[in-house]
């Protein structure tokens, strides 16, 4: 296991020898330790100045924004500096939050519809904000039944990129979703919409007590949802046994030894019971 100062070390090392892309998970669990907020700072600038030769680099990007969020959130810098990557919403995000994140492939439809009837208990007398996928399918789709059964109580945003918008492949059901945000410069299945709730979040001034992250299966974007969360100190809750990322995720010794992670079971009330405690 590496040191801490190490993992930061050893992300940078892998931003400029391995990939992009690659670097992205490296920082997310350099963030969740306790590194110094120099270090940190000056790891942003020179990332800001890479950007600055290269402003469509998706990766980095992430990796900048990701970096901002985390100083923010745990240095208490002022979060007028994400202000610039900010997307207005006519929702306003109020809490409790929760983040409802995994599968969407058409290979795990029926996989995911498994979990329905458990969630639909879960969130029967639940009053906040949910935050999730805006489509037709997989968590997203589950998302907007919870919420077409109790949209006096909860308010559902969905956030997509610009060209599931374009395409209208989206939930248009008011009752179902109250708000679709199309996020600019996402790509399909890219980290920028994840990324894009965050800031949104952290503007909205809600303390990070009050938001919970609920994963099940899920690919490479919940993989990184499930790890940004953590870093950013969220309580995160990740459904055992329900394959792909969410798995690796718990079988990672870095991840699943982190104190705001709970393991969760699809059969019984230890999703209710994280929900309300």
């Amino acid at each position: 296991m590496k040191k801490d100062k190490d993992l930061l070390s050893y992300a940078e090392d892998t931003l400029v020898n391995i990939s992009d892309e690659a670097a992205i998970f490296e920082f997310c669990k350099a963030l969740t330790v306790g590194i110094d907020q120099r270090e940190w700072e000056t790891t942003r600038d020179l990332i800001h100045v890479q950007l600055t030769v290269d402003p469509d680099n998706i990766s980095l990007r992430t990796i900048y924004l990701t970096i901002l969020l985390s100083l923010t959130q745990k240095f208490n810098n002022d979060p007028l500096s994400l202000k610039d990557y900010a997307q207005p919403t006519d929702l306003t995000i109020k809490p409790p939050v929760v983040i409802l994140a995994g599968g969407s492939d058409d290979a795990v439809k029926q996989k995911m519809q498994s979990y329905r009837q458990n969630l639909m208990q879960t969130f029967k007398d639940f009053n906040g904000t949910i935050i999730s996928g805006g489509t037709r399918t997989g968590i997203s789709e589950l998302v907007g039944d919870i919420s077409e059964h109790n949209h006096d109580k909860i308010k559902t945003i969905g956030y997509v990129p610009t060209e599931y918008c374009e395409q209208n492949d989206i939930d248009t059901n008011t009752q179902r979703y109250q708000e679709i945000v199309c996020v600019t410069r996402a790509v399909k299945n890219g980290p920028l919409v994840p990324l894009q709730y965050w800031v949104n979040i952290i503007l909205s001034g809600i303390d990070i007590r009050d938001i919970k992250l609920i994963g099940i299966n899920g690919g490479k974007i919940s993989m990184f949802e499930y790890q940004i969360a953590t870093a950013l100190g969220a309580q995160v809750g990740i459904i055992k046994n329900s394959g792909r990322s969410a798995d690796t995720f718990l079988s990672d010794p870095f991840w699943k030894k982190q104190s705001n992670v709970t393991v969760l079971s699809e059969n019984d009330d230890s999703l209710h019971h994280f929900l309300n405690q």
